[in-house]
């Protein structure tokens, strides 16, 4: 294939992939060790959005979610025509989009976090409350359809091992993410360990996902 000054330009936004969702998880768990009262178990990555230092996981959010887009429109430019060049960037576009959408519509406090949050769930939510919560819903299409396509792609182009790698890494993935509500004790406290680790499980993959992409288009 030709090279373009494009398309050497579309490679080098790629990394962007994996940077954002490397950034999104590893600044939500120093978030999450270094907050005062905020407790791991207890409390998902998105309430640290809520709180003094919120800002600092909105920004999180939104900043994750623009690279994830200049990624994806790297990967449009460098893989148009090709296996997974035209749905496999619109995937990971709308995870970017889940992200930026949870950073922009700010999750209710609870579970105690921050202090004085109820000790549960709300009894009801605020409209930026429900939005916030499609918003992970949005993110988490993005990243299943993402895996799919790129499965595909490394099927037929004979790369087994990164086909099965992404295929059990998309199992754990969506396991993971909704084994959370089976969770729930007798305190009506959920353990959302699970989304934690299923976020570095993503982020690592999105890295793969990166550093193959750029060696496969290396010759273009």
């Amino acid at each position: 294939m030709t090279v373009t000054a494009t398309t050497t330009s579309a490679r080098r936004l790629i990394p962007a992939i994996g940077a954002g969702s490397a950034l999104f998880i590893t600044a939500g768990i120093i978030g999450g060790l270094t907050r005062a009262s905020f407790d791991m178990v207890k409390n998902p990555l998105s309430q640290l959005s809520t709180g003094d230092l919120g800002w600092l996981n909105i920004a999180n959010f939104v900043v994750s979610g623009l690279l994830m887009l200049l990624g994806a429109y790297g990967l449009r430019e460098v893989l148009r025509g090709q296996p997974a060049g035209t749905w496999g960037p619109r995937w990971i576009a709308l995870n970017g989009v889940g992200l930026i959408a949870g950073g922009v519509f700010v999750t209710d406090p609870a579970f105690g976090y921050p202090d004085g949050a109820p000790a549960l769930a709300p009894d009801t939510l605020s409209w930026h409350g429900w939005l916030h919560a499609v918003a992970p819903i949005i993110g988490m299409i993005g990243a299943v359809g993402a895996m799919v396509a790129f499965a595909l792609r490394w099927r037929r182009a004979g790369h087994t091992g990164l086909a099965v790698y992404t295929v059990l890494t998309m199992i754990v993935y969506v396991v993971g993410g909704l084994s959370v509500q089976a969770t729930q004790n007798a305190e009506g406290y959920y353990n959302f360990i699970p989304l934690w680790i299923t976020g570095v499980i993503a982020a690592v993959w999105m890295i793969v996902l990166s550093a193959r992409v750029l060696s496969e288009t290396r010759a273009q």
